[in-house]
């Protein structure tokens, strides 16, 4: 699963519960320099394939900033629709990114990684947590 993916990559995860569309979202804490951080990573996999929208985008930043998050990762395996990112602000996009497949199959393979003591986990997690996203 992903939680247990972001959990070997040295990430203390929260599991929130499913809503009624399917998706499920975490919330990643990691210490650096002594500061807490605090992300949030929403997944939508629908049995539709669907991509995933402006209003899904939107609704997703509104969360990141209300709860004060450091940032967000959403993460669709069908990709996201054309105009997805339309009327973001600057701030709002340096709060985000966004992920497809090939992001949770990175994210897995450097798991994998870790897990078979190939490779620890990077220093700066930030830098995993956006590596490959957009």
């Amino acid at each position: 699963s992903i939680a247990e993916i972001f959990e070997g990559l040295a990430f203390k995860v929260v599991l929130t519960p499913a809503s009624k569309d399917g998706s499920k979202d975490l919330i990643l804490e990691m210490t650096k320099s002594g500061t807490s951080l605090s992300y949030i990573v929403e997944i939508k996999h629908w049995r539709s394939m669907q991509k995933v929208g402006r209003n899904s985008v939107k609704d997703f930043v509104r969360v990141i900033c209300n709860e004060k998050r450091e940032r967000g990762m959403f993460l669709s395996t069908f990709g996201f629709t054309e105009n997805a990112f339309e009327g973001l602000t600057e701030i709002e996009r340096n709060k985000v990114c966004f992920g497809s497949e090939e992001k949770i199959v990175s994210l897995s393979r450097t798991y994998l990684k870790v897990k078979s003591g190939i490779w620890t986990p990077l220093q700066d997690l930030q830098e995993l947590f956006l590596e490959g996203t957009y």
